[in-house]
Protein backbone atom coordinates (compact mmCIF):
# COMPACT_ATOMS: atom_id res chain seq x y z
CA UNK A 1 0.00 0.00 0.00
CA UNK A 2 1.55 3.32 -1.05
CA UNK A 3 -1.43 5.50 -1.94
CA UNK A 4 -2.29 8.68 -0.07
CA UNK A 5 -5.27 8.73 2.29
CA UNK A 6 -7.33 11.13 0.16
CA UNK A 7 -7.01 8.97 -2.97
CA UNK A 8 -7.87 5.84 -1.02
CA UNK A 9 -11.00 7.52 0.36
CA UNK A 10 -12.07 8.55 -3.16
CA UNK A 11 -11.49 5.03 -4.46
CA UNK A 12 -13.53 3.53 -1.62
CA UNK A 13 -16.43 5.82 -2.48
CA UNK A 14 -16.43 5.25 -6.24
CA UNK A 15 -16.01 1.50 -6.02
CA UNK A 16 -18.46 1.16 -3.17
CA UNK A 17 -21.15 3.08 -5.02
CA UNK A 18 -20.59 1.56 -8.46
CA UNK A 19 -20.31 -2.03 -7.23
CA UNK A 20 -22.74 -1.82 -4.29
CA UNK A 21 -20.05 -3.16 -1.99
CA UNK A 22 -18.18 -2.08 1.11
CA UNK A 23 -14.43 -1.72 0.65
CA UNK A 24 -11.91 -1.98 3.46
CA UNK A 25 -8.23 -1.08 3.65
CA UNK A 26 -5.84 -4.01 3.37
CA UNK A 27 -3.17 -3.86 6.11
CA UNK A 28 0.34 -3.08 4.90
CA UNK A 29 2.89 -5.88 4.65
CA UNK A 30 6.49 -6.41 3.56
CA UNK A 31 5.46 -7.65 0.11
CA UNK A 32 3.42 -5.87 -2.60
CA UNK A 33 -0.20 -5.84 -1.54
CA UNK A 34 -3.33 -4.25 -2.98
CA UNK A 35 -4.92 -1.28 -1.19
CA UNK A 36 -8.59 -2.23 -0.91
CA UNK A 37 -10.73 -5.36 -0.68
CA UNK A 38 -14.50 -5.69 -0.68
CA UNK A 39 -16.02 -7.22 2.43
CA UNK A 40 -17.08 -10.33 0.49
CA UNK A 41 -13.65 -10.71 -1.15
CA UNK A 42 -15.11 -10.48 -4.65
CA UNK A 43 -13.16 -7.31 -5.53
CA UNK A 44 -9.61 -6.12 -4.87
CA UNK A 45 -8.21 -2.72 -5.88
CA UNK A 46 -4.87 -0.98 -6.16
CA UNK A 47 -5.03 2.83 -6.08
CA UNK A 48 -2.66 5.36 -7.68
CA UNK A 49 -2.76 9.12 -7.70
CA UNK A 50 -2.17 10.70 -11.10
CA UNK A 51 -0.48 14.02 -10.53
CA UNK A 52 2.55 16.07 -11.50
CA UNK A 53 5.30 15.42 -8.98
CA UNK A 54 7.20 18.54 -10.00
CA UNK A 55 4.13 20.79 -9.69
CA UNK A 56 3.19 19.42 -6.27
CA UNK A 57 6.75 19.68 -4.95
CA UNK A 58 7.30 23.17 -6.33
CA UNK A 59 3.99 24.36 -4.83
CA UNK A 60 4.94 22.97 -1.42
CA UNK A 61 8.49 24.33 -1.56
CA UNK A 62 7.31 27.79 -2.62
CA UNK A 63 5.20 27.90 0.55
CA UNK A 64 8.02 26.56 2.70
CA UNK A 65 11.11 28.47 1.57
CA UNK A 66 12.11 32.06 0.82
CA UNK A 67 10.75 33.33 -2.50
CA UNK A 68 11.36 37.08 -2.27
CA UNK A 69 14.19 39.22 -0.98
CA UNK A 70 15.13 42.88 -1.02
CA UNK A 71 18.78 43.15 -2.13
CA UNK A 72 20.22 46.71 -2.03
CA UNK A 73 23.41 45.60 -3.84
CA UNK A 74 21.35 45.01 -6.99
CA UNK A 75 20.16 47.90 -9.15
CA UNK A 76 17.21 46.03 -10.71
CA UNK A 77 14.39 43.80 -9.55
CA UNK A 78 14.76 40.33 -11.04
CA UNK A 79 11.65 38.20 -11.54
CA UNK A 80 12.28 34.47 -11.84
CA UNK A 81 9.31 32.52 -13.23
CA UNK A 82 9.68 28.83 -12.40
CA UNK A 83 7.84 26.44 -14.68
CA UNK A 84 6.12 23.29 -13.41
CA UNK A 85 4.91 20.43 -15.56
CA UNK A 86 1.29 19.29 -15.79
CA UNK A 87 -0.16 16.02 -17.06
CA UNK A 88 -0.38 17.43 -20.58
CA UNK A 89 3.43 17.65 -20.51
CA UNK A 90 4.32 14.44 -18.69
CA UNK A 91 1.51 12.15 -19.87
CA UNK A 92 0.99 13.24 -23.45
CA UNK A 93 -0.95 10.58 -25.37
CA UNK A 94 1.21 8.42 -27.64
CA UNK A 95 0.96 9.62 -31.27
CA UNK A 96 -0.13 7.07 -33.84
CA UNK A 97 3.14 6.33 -35.61
CA UNK A 98 2.70 4.56 -38.94
CA UNK A 99 4.94 1.62 -39.77
CA UNK A 100 6.98 2.40 -42.92
CA UNK A 101 6.00 0.33 -45.92
CA UNK A 102 8.75 -1.89 -47.39
CA UNK A 103 8.99 0.40 -50.43
CA UNK A 104 9.19 3.57 -48.32
CA UNK A 105 11.84 1.97 -46.13
CA UNK A 106 13.90 0.94 -49.18
CA UNK A 107 13.60 4.43 -50.72
CA UNK A 108 14.62 6.21 -47.51
CA UNK A 109 17.54 3.86 -46.89
CA UNK A 110 18.70 4.27 -50.47
CA UNK A 111 18.78 8.01 -49.85
CA UNK A 112 21.01 7.44 -46.82
CA UNK A 113 18.28 8.13 -44.25
CA UNK A 114 17.74 6.21 -41.03
CA UNK A 115 14.30 4.60 -40.96
CA UNK A 116 12.66 4.03 -37.59
CA UNK A 117 10.03 1.40 -36.97
CA UNK A 118 6.85 2.17 -35.07
CA UNK A 119 8.36 0.51 -32.00
CA UNK A 120 11.49 2.67 -32.30
CA UNK A 121 9.46 5.88 -32.52
CA UNK A 122 7.28 4.87 -29.58
CA UNK A 123 10.40 4.14 -27.50
CA UNK A 124 11.83 7.54 -28.44
CA UNK A 125 8.56 9.23 -27.47
CA UNK A 126 8.59 7.56 -24.04
CA UNK A 127 12.22 8.58 -23.49
CA UNK A 128 11.35 12.22 -24.22
CA UNK A 129 8.34 12.21 -21.89
CA UNK A 130 9.63 11.48 -18.38
CA UNK A 131 6.25 10.77 -16.84
CA UNK A 132 4.76 12.12 -13.64
CA UNK A 133 8.06 13.00 -12.00
CA UNK A 134 10.60 15.41 -13.36
CA UNK A 135 13.12 16.91 -10.96
CA UNK A 136 12.08 20.54 -10.32
CA UNK A 137 14.42 23.41 -9.36
CA UNK A 138 15.50 23.51 -5.73
CA UNK A 139 13.76 26.44 -4.04
CA UNK A 140 15.71 26.23 -0.79
CA UNK A 141 18.69 28.59 -1.14
CA UNK A 142 17.84 29.45 -4.75
CA UNK A 143 17.98 33.21 -4.18
CA UNK A 144 21.44 32.89 -2.61
CA UNK A 145 22.64 30.93 -5.65
CA UNK A 146 21.25 33.49 -8.10
CA UNK A 147 22.52 36.72 -6.49
CA UNK A 148 26.17 36.58 -7.70
CA UNK A 149 25.10 35.79 -11.27
CA UNK A 150 22.62 38.67 -11.41
CA UNK A 151 25.39 40.95 -10.15
CA UNK A 152 27.51 39.88 -13.13
CA UNK A 153 24.67 40.63 -15.56
CA UNK A 154 24.10 44.06 -14.05
CA UNK A 155 27.83 44.86 -14.13
CA UNK A 156 27.80 44.19 -17.87
CA UNK A 157 24.53 46.03 -18.56
CA UNK A 158 22.53 42.93 -19.48
CA UNK A 159 18.81 43.66 -19.08
CA UNK A 160 16.99 41.53 -21.68
CA UNK A 161 14.89 38.61 -20.50
CA UNK A 162 16.24 35.07 -20.63
CA UNK A 163 14.32 34.12 -23.80
CA UNK A 164 16.85 36.22 -25.72
CA UNK A 165 19.95 34.77 -24.08
CA UNK A 166 22.33 32.67 -26.19
CA UNK A 167 25.00 31.51 -23.73
CA UNK A 168 25.76 28.06 -25.09
CA UNK A 169 29.32 27.10 -26.04
CA UNK A 170 30.68 30.41 -24.71
CA UNK A 171 33.02 31.15 -21.81
CA UNK A 172 32.75 34.91 -21.28
CA UNK A 173 31.52 36.10 -17.83
CA UNK A 174 28.02 37.04 -19.03
CA UNK A 175 27.41 33.73 -20.81
CA UNK A 176 28.77 31.80 -17.84
CA UNK A 177 26.43 33.66 -15.47
CA UNK A 178 23.46 33.11 -17.78
CA UNK A 179 24.19 29.39 -18.04
CA UNK A 180 24.39 29.05 -14.26
CA UNK A 181 21.06 30.86 -13.88
CA UNK A 182 19.36 28.64 -16.46
CA UNK A 183 20.74 25.51 -14.82
CA UNK A 184 19.48 26.64 -11.43
CA UNK A 185 15.94 27.44 -12.59
CA UNK A 186 15.63 24.41 -14.95
CA UNK A 187 13.45 25.67 -17.73
CA UNK A 188 12.08 28.80 -16.10
CA UNK A 189 12.43 32.35 -17.40
CA UNK A 190 14.03 35.53 -16.06
CA UNK A 191 13.11 39.17 -16.60
CA UNK A 192 14.07 42.39 -14.84
CA UNK A 193 13.02 45.98 -14.41
CA UNK A 194 14.18 49.17 -12.76
CA UNK A 195 11.92 49.48 -9.72
CA UNK A 196 10.12 52.72 -8.95
CA UNK A 197 7.76 51.92 -6.09
CA UNK A 198 9.32 48.65 -4.91
CA UNK A 199 12.86 47.67 -3.86
CA UNK A 200 15.59 46.05 -5.88
CA UNK A 201 16.02 42.35 -5.35
CA UNK A 202 14.76 38.96 -6.50
CA UNK A 203 11.26 37.44 -6.61
CA UNK A 204 10.43 33.84 -7.41
CA UNK A 205 7.04 32.95 -8.84
CA UNK A 206 5.48 29.67 -9.93
CA UNK A 207 3.63 29.17 -13.18
CA UNK A 208 2.59 26.38 -15.48
CA UNK A 209 1.06 26.05 -18.89
CA UNK A 210 -1.02 23.29 -20.35
CA UNK A 211 -2.92 22.09 -23.37
CA UNK A 212 -6.64 21.51 -22.83
CA UNK A 213 -8.63 19.65 -25.48
CA UNK A 214 -11.92 19.00 -23.60
CA UNK A 215 -12.05 15.65 -25.42
CA UNK A 216 -12.71 12.50 -23.43
CA UNK A 217 -10.33 10.48 -25.58
CA UNK A 218 -7.48 12.68 -24.35
CA UNK A 219 -7.93 10.97 -20.99
CA UNK A 220 -7.89 7.55 -22.63
CA UNK A 221 -4.57 8.50 -24.21
CA UNK A 222 -3.29 9.85 -20.90
CA UNK A 223 -4.18 6.60 -19.13
CA UNK A 224 -2.54 4.48 -21.82
CA UNK A 225 0.64 6.57 -21.66
CA UNK A 226 0.68 6.01 -17.90
CA UNK A 227 0.13 2.27 -18.33
CA UNK A 228 2.88 2.05 -20.95
CA UNK A 229 5.58 3.96 -19.14
CA UNK A 230 4.97 4.99 -15.53
CA UNK A 231 7.27 3.39 -12.91
CA UNK A 232 4.15 3.02 -10.75
CA UNK A 233 2.71 0.45 -13.14
CA UNK A 234 5.10 -2.24 -11.98
CA UNK A 235 3.94 -1.75 -8.41
CA UNK A 236 0.29 -1.83 -9.49
CA UNK A 237 0.84 -5.11 -11.32
CA UNK A 238 2.83 -6.63 -8.47
CA UNK A 239 0.13 -5.63 -5.98
CA UNK A 240 -2.64 -7.28 -8.00
CA UNK A 241 -0.68 -10.30 -9.23
CA UNK A 242 -1.17 -12.47 -6.11
CA UNK A 243 -4.94 -11.87 -6.01
CA UNK A 244 -6.88 -15.15 -6.33
CA UNK A 245 -8.74 -15.71 -9.62
CA UNK A 246 -12.07 -15.59 -7.78
CA UNK A 247 -11.58 -11.85 -7.13
CA UNK A 248 -12.10 -9.11 -9.73
CA UNK A 249 -8.99 -6.90 -9.90
CA UNK A 250 -9.35 -3.13 -10.18
CA UNK A 251 -6.72 -0.50 -10.92
CA UNK A 252 -7.98 2.91 -9.72
CA UNK A 253 -6.29 6.08 -11.02
CA UNK A 254 -7.34 9.16 -9.04
CA UNK A 255 -6.61 12.31 -11.06
CA UNK A 256 -5.41 15.49 -9.36
CA UNK A 257 -7.36 18.65 -10.36
CA UNK A 258 -4.28 20.85 -9.93
CA UNK A 259 -2.22 19.10 -12.59
CA UNK A 260 -4.87 17.65 -14.95
CA UNK A 261 -6.02 20.19 -17.60
CA UNK A 262 -8.99 18.02 -18.61
CA UNK A 263 -10.26 17.62 -15.04
CA UNK A 264 -13.17 20.06 -15.18
CA UNK A 265 -14.44 18.83 -18.54
CA UNK A 266 -14.28 15.15 -17.58
CA UNK A 267 -15.71 15.76 -14.10
CA UNK A 268 -19.02 16.91 -15.63
CA UNK A 269 -21.51 14.20 -14.69
CA UNK A 270 -23.10 14.24 -18.15
CA UNK A 271 -19.77 14.52 -19.98
CA UNK A 272 -18.75 12.41 -22.93
CA UNK A 273 -17.19 8.99 -22.59
CA UNK A 274 -13.89 8.04 -24.21
CA UNK A 275 -14.12 5.71 -27.19
CA UNK A 276 -10.48 4.66 -27.47
CA UNK A 277 -9.71 1.11 -26.38
CA UNK A 278 -7.11 0.56 -23.69
CA UNK A 279 -4.45 -2.15 -23.54
CA UNK A 280 -4.59 -3.27 -19.92
CA UNK A 281 -1.91 -5.26 -18.09
CA UNK A 282 -2.95 -8.89 -17.55
CA UNK A 283 -3.24 -8.26 -13.79
CA UNK A 284 -5.98 -5.62 -14.25
CA UNK A 285 -9.55 -6.66 -15.03
CA UNK A 286 -11.09 -3.17 -14.81
CA UNK A 287 -9.32 0.19 -14.94
CA UNK A 288 -10.86 3.26 -13.30
CA UNK A 289 -10.09 6.94 -13.92
CA UNK A 290 -11.60 9.16 -11.22
CA UNK A 291 -12.33 12.89 -11.53
CA UNK A 292 -13.97 14.41 -8.49
CA UNK A 293 -17.49 13.00 -8.23
CA UNK A 294 -17.27 11.11 -11.51
CA UNK A 295 -15.52 7.84 -12.21
CA UNK A 296 -14.87 6.26 -15.60
CA UNK A 297 -14.36 2.52 -15.76
CA UNK A 298 -12.97 0.44 -18.60
CA UNK A 299 -12.65 -3.27 -19.25
CA UNK A 300 -12.27 -5.22 -22.45
CA UNK A 301 -15.79 -6.66 -22.37
CA UNK A 302 -17.88 -3.55 -21.64
CA UNK A 303 -15.63 -0.74 -22.83
CA UNK A 304 -15.99 2.61 -21.09
CA UNK A 305 -18.72 3.40 -18.55
CA UNK A 306 -19.50 6.43 -16.40
CA UNK A 307 -20.29 6.34 -12.66
CA UNK A 308 -21.39 9.13 -10.36
CA UNK A 309 -19.81 9.04 -6.92
CA UNK A 310 -22.00 9.61 -3.89
CA UNK A 311 -20.89 12.81 -2.13
CA UNK A 312 -19.25 12.34 1.24
CA UNK A 313 -21.52 12.90 4.22
CA UNK A 314 -20.41 15.37 6.86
Amino acid sequence: MSSDAASLAVAQRVLGHALAATFELIPESDRPEADLRSADGAHVAEVKRITSGSLRKLSADMDRYETEREIPELSRHWLVALEAKTNSDSLSPMPRFAEPTPKARADYEAAGLIVQSTADREAEFRANHPGQWESPPKIKGLIDRLVPHFKVLEAHGVTEDSRRWEPWFKSDPVSTAQLEILRAIRGGTVSSSVPESYPTGISLMLGWGYTRTERADTIAGRVQTWLDGSPQVQNLRASLQPVPPTSHRHGVLVFDPLSEPEFEAIAQLDGDLPTTKLHLPPEVDTLWAVFGDRGLSYNEHRGWRSHTIEPRTK
